[in-house]
Formats: structure tokens, C-alpha cells, sequence
């Protein structure tokens, strides 16, 4: 059986996955390349900036020896400038909305909404984050738009996308964080950039 990273037509046994807002309402999800980068286009705005790279790391709760999640180590998350739980393993997973985070964390970045979440835990659809938040790797700071933190339930009401994770069963950065990034996933090189 051959896969597509068995293959020597490829010219790197890489993906990459630049994912489209809905609030950007062009009609596209966004782009996903095997063997390459996307090029510019109106669905995906792809800068020049300089990429940094993070090792893929296995997720030992899981396996220790296969590879079960693209998991990689962020140095920090930051909030309003301050940095938190560095060194922290997170999954990166396109297939969730969610940013889960250690709980005290979670706690701090959800206070930070305008206006405060309901005792319900809805907040209003127009909601902001008051301060800044996102993750560093390699020593590059991600910042994480408000508008990719609110998710919306089929009753129309909103909600945040920051929750608490956990040691046991990880912590992941999924759609939120991707749709700020073009990430990279290079087998070859073992690594995410």
C-alpha cells in the first residue's frame, strides 16, 4: 500500500493548511497543499514573514512510540504581554475549534472578554478580547484574534472557545490558532513550521 509520504514524486513529504475565517465570508475554507505552500490567493493571504519551526513531538499519554497527534512544545502562551505555563506539549489539531488550555490560564484569558460572559456562559456574538493572547514558538509570538475564539451554538447564541484542558488528555490549539497561521506539517524534517 502506498501513501502519500511513501511516494517519491512529492518534492517534500510535507502539508500545509491555511485555513480561511468565516468572518471573511469569501466562500472558501481555505487551502490545503501536499508537497508545498499555498500560493497567494484571495482565499488564503499568505505573507512573507519569517516561518519558525518546532519539532512534532509524541504525545505520550497516547504512545510513546507512534505518532498519534501533531502535538509540538509552545514556549509560552502570552496575555497581555506576561508569559504563562512555558514549555507547555500542545496539540494541534484542524479538525477542533477549541483553544484548551491549562485551567488557570483559561480562567484569566476568558476574564478578558467585553462584555463578560453571561452566568450562562454565553457571551454576546460581538464580544472582544480586551487584551492580547496567543502562543510563542521559537521564540515568535502568534496572537490570536478575538474573532476566532467565539463559536456559536445552533441556537444562535455565543460562546467562548477557551476551556480548560488537562495533563491526562493534552492541550490543543485547533482551528482558532490556524486560522492566524499557514502551518506547515513536515514529515521529512519531523517538525511544524
Amino acid at each position: 500500500m502506498e501513501t502519500i509520504f511513501n511516494t517519491t514524486k512529492l518534492p517534500a513529504k510535507q502539508f500545509s493548511l491555511a485555513l480561511s475565517r468565516d468572518a471573511s465570508k469569501n466562500g472558501n475554507g481555505g487551502v490545503f497543499t501536499i508537497g508545498g505552500l499555498p500560493s497567494n490567493t484571495p482565499a488564503v493571504n499568505v505573507s512573507n514573514n519569517q516561518p519558525t519551526s518546532a519539532a512534532l513531538q509524541l504525545f505520550a499519554a497516547f504512545s510513546t512510540t507512534q505518532p498519534t497527534f501533531y502535538s509540538i512544545l509552545v514556549d509560552n502562551f502570552f496575555l497581555a504581554g506576561t508569559a504563562y505555563n512555558p514549555n507547555q506539549q500542545i496539540i494541534i489539531d484542524s479538525g477542533a475549534d477549541a483553544f484548551e488550555v491549562p485551567a488557570a490560564t483559561a480562567k484569566v484569558m476568558n476574564s478578558y472578554w467585553s462584555p463578560a460572559p453571561s452566568s450562562d456562559g454565553t457571551l454576546s456574538c460581538n464580544a472582544v478580547l480586551t487584551k492580547d493572547i496567543g502562543i510563542t514558538i521559537g521564540g515568535r509570538k502568534y496572537h490570536v484574534s478575538s474573532q476566532d475564539l467565539i463559536g456559536q451554538g445552533n441556537d444562535g447564541s455565543c460562546y467562548s472557545l477557551i476551556s480548560s484542558g488537562s495533563d491526562a488528555t493534552g492541550y490543543l490549539i485547533g482551528d482558532p490558532f490556524l486560522k492566524n497561521v499557514v502551518a506547515v506539517f513536515n514529515w521529512e524534517a519531523s517538525s511544524m513550521q
